[in-house]
């Protein structure tokens, strides 16, 4: 069977609650030497910390992530990948944003780190799993291996434990960095506009919605490039932390050297303008975090990603690097808005088998990828032998809409049943709509009541800052769904003070694509890949 098919191992996650509350009323307070009492969120005034950690996995022979080839086997180093943390606090609570140069960021990870600081006794009183967010680049060179759920580690042959240990000790040693190197200081904001990178690879899924919402954007793609600065009451610039919606995959999968691609590079370009020392225990960091990247790709009109690791060559990733660069820096450089107000968070894990969505008065379904899952997406990573074509729309009861399709339908069918007996389930079926039922991830797989092949229960988080709200989607997140998700959050807040709404991509656990409930009816790659039916963009929105 194709590799796309087997692209994700099998263990459910147990829920990990932290006793902690992330407030600054501990006595380790004091130990620390903060000036908590002389902070003022009203005035811009908070503590402000950065960090930054190596998270390199195995460079030999194993599996990459993101474009699950199996052949895709690391092989050497290009660039090395990092955790990259910020910390800031109001004197009564703190918040911590970590940019990770991973695939994705699976829930095993973020439970496995708020694990670790909940037995460590220099960071448990001030960070738990709710006022920490982690973010993944959504790099495609990089090792998998490291997620604990069977659709996501399959092509890497299993969990690697070595590798999962890694990633998490790195996260925390960024954060404990962050945390140590804590100080009085402001925040900056500065938001522009970034065209000339990438390119919607699904724009007949993104026509499909509503001709009024569409009117009011600028382009199929999001533009928004979002920018935080942070400088010390001292004067000493401390970070760069900037968000904008492009995968990072104009390496492509012939390429085995682990590299952190376009954003990774950028976040180099700014770090050695800062004389970054990667090795140091306090130096600047310039993160390049994902956003609302699910449709975008940096290869629109330079054909696939070649494997070539050069700028003058690869001119997706040229383009990439230096526009994503040229542009935070220029935000940076201009920022003058101060961020004020208070810091605050929101986290809860949800269930989305079952889940009531009130605006459609529909309920959510246990997760499964469709038929075109198996072609990858046309721009990016499509694969040589799929079952599907990429935007298949057949009825997700009958598997077919012709009589050509019928026989492969009648025999594949059979093939699946047999592994997963759930893809034949009359109701589950009907729950997904438009979706041709190929794989059940949201059901015991292999015909046995073993484990799940993906999450299911999601955790959702939202993180203020002042005047900016973090909004943590554990998927990838197509451009109009980010939208609407940035659109509903700055409206509720608004009257807290809340004019920046950022979309933090692939954060806190991984379920694959999100893609709007229109967008899902054309099932190309990223709806067919929107696991839990065709409310799930409705239903985040929802609980957000």
């Amino acid at each position: 069977m194709n590799a796309k098919i087997w692209f994700l191992l099998g263990a459910s996650c147990t829920l990990f609650y932290c006793s902690g509350n992330g407030d600054e009323t501990s006595p380790s307070l004091t130990q620390q030497g903060s000036t908590s009492a002389r902070l003022s969120a009203a005035t811009g005034s908070y503590l402000v910390g950065t960090g930054i950690y190596d998270i390199t996995g195995p460079a030999a022979e194993i599996v990459m992530m993101g474009y699950a080839e199996a052949s895709q086997k690391t092989a050497g180093i290009h660039t090395r990948l990092r955790a990259r943390s910020f910390i800031a606090g109001d004197g009564n609570k703190r918040a911590v944003f970590v940019s990770a140069d991973l695939a994705m960021l699976f829930q095993s990870v973020k439970l496995k780190v708020a694990d670790k600081i909940a037995a460590d006794a220099e960071l448990r009183d001030f960070y738990n799993e709710k006022n920490i967010l982690l973010s993944a680049t959504h790099t495609h060179g990089g090792p998998g291996g490291y997620s604990g759920y069977f659709l996501y580690d399959a092509t890497a042959n299993g969990f690697i434990k070595e590798h999962h240990a890694v990633i998490v000790d790195g996260i925390v040693q960024s954060i404990r960095r962050a945390h140590r190197n804590l100080r009085p200081g402001k925040i900056f904001v500065n938001e522009g506009k970034l065209d000339g990178v990438g390119g919607n690879r699904a724009a007949e899924a993104y026509d499909n919605n509503p001709a009024a919402e569409r009117a009011q954007y600028e382009g199929n793609t999001d533009k928004t490039f979002t920018v935080l600065k942070f400088v010390t009451d001292a004067g000493e610039e401390i970070g760069a932390f900037s968000w904008f919606a492009v995968h990072p995959d104009s390496i492509g999968p012939q390429n085995h050297l682990i590299t952190a691609d376009n954003k990774g590079w950028a976040a180099y370009l700014f770090e050695k303008d800062k004389a970054t020392n990667y090795l140091a225990e306090r130096t600047f960091v310039a993160a390049f975090a994902q956003a609302n990247e699910g449709d975008v790709t940096p290869n629109y009109g330079y054909g696939l990603a070649p494997a070539d690791l050069t700028l003058a060559k690869n001119k997706s990733l040229e383009n990439a690097v230096l526009r994503q660069y040229g542009k935070a820096k220029e935000l940076y450089n201009s920022a003058s808005e101060v961020v004020t107000g208070a810091i605050d968070f929101r986290h809860e894990w949800v269930d989305m088998r079952t889940l009531a969505v009130e605006s459609v008065g529909k309920t959510t379904c246990a997760a499964a990828m469709g038929a075109s899952f198996s072609a990858g997406s046309p721009l990016d990573n499509p694969s040589p032998t799929p079952l599907f074509p990429n935007g298949v729309t057949v009825d997700s009861l009958q598997w077919s809409d012709n009589a050509g399709q019928a026989a492969l339908s009648t025999l594949l069918g059979g093939m699946f049943a047999f592994a997963w007996p759930a893809t034949q389930d009359a109701a589950y079926k009907a729950c997904h709509a438009e979706k041709p039922v190929l794989i059940p991830t949201g059901k015991a797989h292999l015909n046995i009541n073993g484990p799940l092949m993906t999450p299911q229960i999601m955790p959702l988080q939202v993180i203020r800052i002042g005047s900016v709200a973090l909004i943590a989607v554990p998927g990838e997140t197509t451009t109009m769904a980010g939208r609407r998700f940035r659109k509903a959050v700055i409206g509720e807040l608004a009257p807290a003070g809340v004019k920046y709404g950022i979309i933090a991509g692939l954060a806190n656990s991984y379920a694959s694509y999100l893609a709007t409930r229109e967008e899902y009816a054309k099932q190309c790659y990223e709806g067919d890949s929107t696991q839990f039916g065709p409310h799930h963009q409705a239903a985040y929105e929802q609980e957000f």
